[in-house]
Formats: C-alpha cells, structure tokens, sequence
C-alpha cells in the first residue's frame, strides 16, 4: 500500500515482478474539508492514533517543543496510552495548548478542528489516517515510514523516521507562515479525490 512497504520487500530480496502496489482511501461522504478561511490562527495540530512508540508521539511531542510551536499554536492527541509508554511523554504533555484524549472513532469530527496531522511512526503499512485527514483538507507532517500518499512540500511535509530536527523545522515554518500553510491546504484539497476508495 506504499512506496515504504514496497522497499521493505525490495531490500529482503523479493523480485520487483512479485509486488502489486494498491492503497487504501477515505469516504468523500463523511471526510470533508471546512470552508476555506483566509486566516488559519492559531494553527490546530493533531495525533490520532495508538499511543505507542511505535507510532512516535514522542519525537512529535519533543519536535513541538523545539519548534515552540507551544507558543502559538494547539496540539490535540487522541488515542489510548500504551502502559509504560506515559513515562516518556508526561513531560511534554504540561506545554500550553498540548491537551490529550481518548482514543476517537470519529476521526472526521477531529479533523475538523485540525489544520495538521502529525505521524512520526516509526513503521506502518500506509496509515488510513493520513488518507482521513487529507480528505479533511488537513495537512500531513508524517515520516517516510509512514506510507502516507503525499508529495513533500506540497501537500505535506515529510521527515526521516526519529529525525526530531527536520519535523520542528517543518512545524515551524507552517506555524510561522501561514500563507504556506494555507497554499498547502488549498493543494490536499484539489488532490484529494485521489485518495478516496473509489
């Protein structure tokens, strides 16, 4: 279902004529984008997901930090803590505007107060959340194990797996320039029939 998982085959040896690439989609009917507004202040992030280190919120939390995208923006993380894994996160989870939640299954209500999606994962086969947020005209911050259908710098950013430097940078700049942030909505949008089940 992505370029990710086609490699991880390719690097075991498997023959190139052996894979069959697919993806998956959202539904139009229930993943929508909000009217478009000129000014998108404060910046609203989110995490929708397992909370596990396998998923990376910690090298999102930590890149948030450093970004001190704290100052002006918003992160929302919804899913349900792995045992073990809280001790990790606690310390960012006292930033202003960092607030967490249960796990949501409705993720197009969600969506719908986010102007990102941050998915640092660490591994997935190509995350249906991605195609769930873009499908609400939000933003994907992913890694390249994330197996997210998006073209960096323009319908997304994408970062090296762990690599909390290049995620900060990508924070930053759609936190400190919003006509950036705005141009690269208005481009999930106009692709985002491509990302339906259809």
């Amino acid at each position: 279902p992505s370029e990710h998982v086609a490699e991880t085959f390719l690097e075991r040896g498997y023959p190139g004529e052996k894979l069959l690439r697919h993806s998956y989609g959202f539904d139009p009917k229930v993943f929508t984008p909000e009217p478009d507004e000129e000014t998108l202040s404060p910046p609203h992030a989110a995490f929708l997901g397992s909370i596990d280190p396998r998923k990376g919120l910690h090298v999102a939390l930590e890149a948030w930090q450093r970004s001190r995208a704290f100052e002006k923006a918003r992160f929302s993380i919804y899913g349900k803590v792995v045992h073990g894994y809280e001790r990790l996160i606690e310390p960012y989870l006292s930033l202003p505007g960092v607030n967490i939640y249960d796990f949501t299954a409705d993720t197009a209500r969600a969506f719908h107060f986010a102007d990102l999606l941050l998915l640092p994962s660490f591994e997935e086969g190509s995350a249906l959340v991605t195609y769930e947020a873009q499908g609400c005209g939000v933003v994907p911050l992913v890694s390249d194990a994330a197996g997210a259908q998006c073209t960096d710098g323009v319908t997304g950013f994408v970062h090296h797996a762990g690599d909390v430097d290049q995620l900060a940078h990508q924070i930053s700049r759609l936190v400190e320039e919003p006509t950036l942030l705005r141009t690269m909505r208005r481009n999930v949008i106009r692709g985002r029939e491509r990302l339906t089940w259809s």
